[in-house]
């Protein structure tokens, strides 16, 4: 009996050759499609995407940036650091 080829197939159905096909003819903007790829790398690797891991968007950080008020306490800290540290001679 000949030896058959072992399927990478994952929970969700999508096999590495899938994947390959489905972002191979693909040629938009990155920004555009980033999401969908990544969700397509979960399900390759047979993992759960964010929104299936964290429904509620309370505990899995993906895909957001920063708030303004996070990127300027950033900032201030970075500063108060500076203040801190003793100048260069």
């Amino acid at each position: 009996m000949p030896r058959r080829e072992k399927s990478v197939l994952t929970s969700a159905g999508m096999t590495a050759a899938e994947f390959k096909r489905e972002w191979a003819r693909y040629h938009g903007k990155e920004t555009s499609a980033y999401q969908e790829h990544f969700a397509d790398l979960y399900r390759l690797l047979g993992q759960p995407t964010p929104n299936e891991a964290d429904p509620s968007s309370t505990d899995f950080f993906c895909y957001s940036a920063p708030s303004l008020a996070e990127q300027a306490s950033a900032a201030l800290e970075k500063l108060k650091q500076r203040k801190k540290a003793p100048a260069k001679k």
